[in-house]
């Protein structure tokens, strides 16, 4: 009886010491479950905030990029000046930003008691008349300063983004003005950051829409279709808004943070929407493990509930990591190649302008005693040329028409220095081509070597054919060696290697073929 009774105490002492072991390994799970959520939760909002100011300051950047020729304006006619003392740089400045595809139209005019003078308006519309009168007559203008409203373009559902600056001058007032399309200043938001987990809407103070992942959205009010209220816009001592609403794009909960930034001293807002299911979708997985570990293994998880917790905090933090370590890495990798790609433009046209100013001027000397008409007539060309070399384009490729016209230009100075040394054809297989995209300066990079390694005399003379298909550029030059040939770093070659690489585009390739040199330049 003793051994039974003994026997009973013991095994009622070991289910006791089990039962309290289970149950301090329930209550253990739930804490351990409850601290890692909490951790979860805590990174998961750190990173959204974040990547919230990142985005941010990514498109309040961008914005500042938009205006800045209003700047440059400001800069070049200074208040109380006269008109015409400025007029030449600032044709030149409007002419320099019509190059921007992003640019619908820009003008400029003075204003005084007697009406409208100066006016000059420009275009990339064949008829711009109807926009023109629409813009004398529709355009709010400021006082003295900067001004920006969101239009709709007549006859058309596209928003345009109007921008501009009034500068008081003696006795008038000079205005200056652009349109911006906004469905390329989307996209442009969109390539900068097209990685992020999070996406952005901007509106200004009476809500109306300006950017907006649907772009159907966009010049509408946002109040009207999104949770927002105008108390939203009431920003707190810290800066910015945030709040778990229902978002109308992903129809599911998101963390929106608002934030305000100015634009030529009006007041816009940035909301900024990240996931909040992003923060919880591995919190589930986790308590489900932990479950599943704790009661298959409750004596052991008792001593091991410190070193699994650390761990699992110890994994997510290494995710996070290296999700953010992948991310930067990528970025690094395009903003190196775009640089590369830069800094050899720059330095091939460093190489292309003393060199080619020094033999233009050389011809241009010869040309006045004896032909005026043709030296004014190469003067304007040569004006032409280095318009076009200061013009550098933002992501380093252009229409291969706009190519086209530079390289006609250019061998034309050509041709007047080397007269019948020099022979050159142009032939277009494909109209359509001429609308697509080559690297800034191909044709040129490729002309000038040929004229650099190449002899040229009335003999024989070097001939050059660009040849336009449909997907190709074809450039053949007679193939004359010179016997002791310039020597150059050539920079213009490594610098199409790395437009080419930068766009993942095969093709682009030079080669010797009976007594031709050819290069093979693709169209993008």
């Amino acid at each position: 009886m003793k051994e039974f009774l003994k026997n009973n105490f013991s095994r009622n002492r070991n289910i006791s010491v089990i039962f309290v072991v289970v149950i301090i390994t329930i209550i253990a799970t739930f804490m351990l479950s409850y601290l890692i959520s909490s951790e979860v939760q805590h990174v998961g909002q750190d990173i959204a905030k974040r990547s919230f100011q990142k985005k941010y300051d990514l498109i309040s950047l961008q914005f500042q990029e938009f205006q800045k020729p209003l700047f440059d304006v400001a800069k070049i006619v200074p208040e109380g000046s006269r008109f015409t003392s400025h007029k030449h740089p600032l044709t030149i400045l409007s002419e320099l930003q019509l190059l921007d595809s992003n640019v619908r139209a820009n003008w400029y005019y003075t204003t005084n008691p007697s009406g409208i003078n100066h006016l000059s308006f420009k275009s990339h519309q064949r008829d711009s008349n109807n926009l023109k009168a629409a813009l004398l007559k529709d355009t709010i203008l400021p006082k003295n300063g900067i001004a920006s409203t969101i239009i709709q373009e007549d006859g058309s559902e596209k928003y345009l983004w109007r921008n501009n600056i009034s500068i008081p001058l003696q006795n008038e007032t000079l205005h200056y003005g652009y349109d911006l399309e906004v469905m390329a200043i989307q996209k442009a938001f969109w390539d900068i950051d097209n990685y992020s987990s999070s996406y952005a809407y901007v509106f200004n103070k009476d809500g109306i829409c300006l950017l907006h992942p649907d772009t159907d959205n966009i010049g509408k009010n946002v109040f009207s279709f999104t949770p927002l209220s105008p108390q939203d816009t009431a920003i707190a001592k810290d800066g910015f808004t945030e709040r778990l609403v229902q978002s109308e794009f992903l129809q599911l909960d998101v963390i929106r943070y608002i934030k305000p930034f100015y634009i030529g001293g009006e007041e816009w807002f940035i909301a900024v929407n990240y996931p909040k299911s992003l923060n919880e979708e591995n919190i589930g997985i986790i308590k489900k493990y932990s479950y599943t570990v704790y009661f298959s293994s409750a004596l052991l998880l008792l001593f091991v509930f410190f070193y699994f917790n650390k761990s699992i905090k110890k994994e997510y933090k290494a995710i996070v990591l290296l999700q953010e370590e992948k991310s930067r890495l990528a970025l690094e990798k395009e903003v190196f190649q775009k640089e590369s790609a830069f800094l050899q433009l720059q330095q091939l046209k460093n190489q292309i302008n003393p060199h080619f100013l020094f033999n233009s001027l050389n011809s241009l000397y010869t040309l006045i005693d004896q032909d005026v008409a043709l030296s004014k007539k190469f003067t304007f060309k040569l004006s032409k040329i280095y318009r076009y070399l200061i013009s550098t384009p933002q992501q380093n490729i252009i229409p291969l028409s706009d190519e086209i016209e530079f390289i006609k230009e250019y061998l034309f100075l050509q041709k007047t220095r080397f007269s019948t040394k020099l022979q050159f054809q142009i032939n277009i297989d494909d109209q359509d081509s001429l609308r697509k995209k080559i690297p800034y300066l191909a044709l040129q990079t490729v002309v000038e070597n040929a004229i650099k390694h190449n002899i040229a005399t009335k003999e024989h003379p070097l001939i050059i054919t660009i040849h336009i298909q449909n997907k190709v550029v074809l450039i053949k030059n007679t193939l004359q060696i010179k016997e002791n040939p310039e020597k150059g770093l050539q920079f213009g070659l490594q610098y199409l290697e790395s437009i080419y690489g930068f766009y993942k585009i095969d093709g682009f390739k030079t080669f010797k073929q009976d007594s031709l040199f050819i290069c093979k330049l693709p169209l993008l």
